[in-house]
């Protein structure tokens, strides 16, 4: 699919426009999609204190100016950037030249592990050689959301979690080493033993062990890592599961709880409120609602 020179949008949703859109529910969403090439002077795009979704960048020719924590770097052909939910976004082109670019607004709780598994940080900058398959990639992302054909929401999750092991890949071949690999795969591995255990009683120690890290080490880079704390996640993963069962049984809230790692029911729905502003019984209610 080629775009003609100038500016190619597409938004599941056109609510989703400006301040984009933040889920809890979904694994992956992706919220819009787009292409453009900028001749001088009107490629400037700034947000102060960003948007609720994430983005993804990949310059594919020309110079590009891009601020990152308070710092501006100059980028080439080939390079990808990913900007986290509410942190300020500046880039541009520099000099006035001529540049082409694709990018992706997504969202969704799995976007943290997502970052993880494909080894991949936000507020970093990846220079990869100048492809075709990463833009490809985002076209038939573009594609999916444009033509909103059945189940259109699913493929087009799909296709941005394959780019992000996409660029893992190339980023890996270009600078030919992971000096944080085996750091992050020790996290991975306490992640993944969350989900396979998240029903029993598990401590941010027993986490540590597990990582081959000092308590406090392991929390450290855990957080640099997910976002989070190691204890946040563990809540946040139950819940989810606690939502799907709400969403899809009809076992009370206390079954519920106890299948989800809470042995006292008036605690699980405190938390539960806690995070996501309404009980269990009001969740599983709107649900339903949703649905009719």
């Amino acid at each position: 699919m080629k775009y003609a020179s100038t500016y190619a949008s597409t938004y599941s949703n056109e609510n989703y426009h400006g301040n984009g859109f933040a889920s809890k529910d979904e694994y992956v969403h992706v919220n819009s999609a787009g292409y453009y090439e900028f001749d001088p002077p009107n490629g400037l795009t700034y947000r102060q204190f960003g948007r609720q979704d994430y983005y993804l960048s990949y310059n594919h020719s020309g110079e590009m100016l891009v601020k990152i924590n308070q710092k501006k770097y100059e980028i080439g052909p080939g390079t990808v950037f990913i900007y986290p939910p509410f942190a300020e976004q500046f880039y541009q082109q520099k000099d006035n030249n001529l540049i082409s670019n694709y990018w992706v607004h997504f969202t969704g709780f799995g976007i943290p592990e997502l970052l993880l598994r494909s080894n991949l940080e936000y507020n970093q900058i990846y220079r990869l050689d100048v492809n075709t398959e990463i833009p490809g990639m985002i076209e038939e992302i573009i594609e999916e959301i444009s033509r909103k054909q059945h189940d259109y929401q699913y493929v087009a999750s799909t296709i941005l979690q394959k780019l992000f092991f996409i660029i893992s890949r190339k980023n890996q071949a270009k600078n030919n080493k992971n000096p944080n690999a085996v750091r992050d795969n020790r996290i991975s591995q306490s992640i993944e033993f969350i989900h396979q255990n998240y029903r029993e009683a598990i401590t941010v120690a027993e986490l540590s062990e597990i990582s081959c890290l000092s308590l406090s080490r392991y929390t450290a880079v855990f957080r640099e890592i997910v976002g989070v704390s190691p204890q946040q996640y563990l809540v946040h993963y139950r819940l989810q599961k606690a939502k799907e069962l709400l969403s899809t049984t009809d076992l009370s809230v206390g079954q519920i709880a106890d299948l989800v790692g809470y042995s006292d029911q008036f605690h699980f729905s405190k938390t539960f409120k806690k995070y996501e502003t309404v009980t269990p019984l009001a969740y599983r209610k709107n649900g339903k609602a949703d649905r009719q």
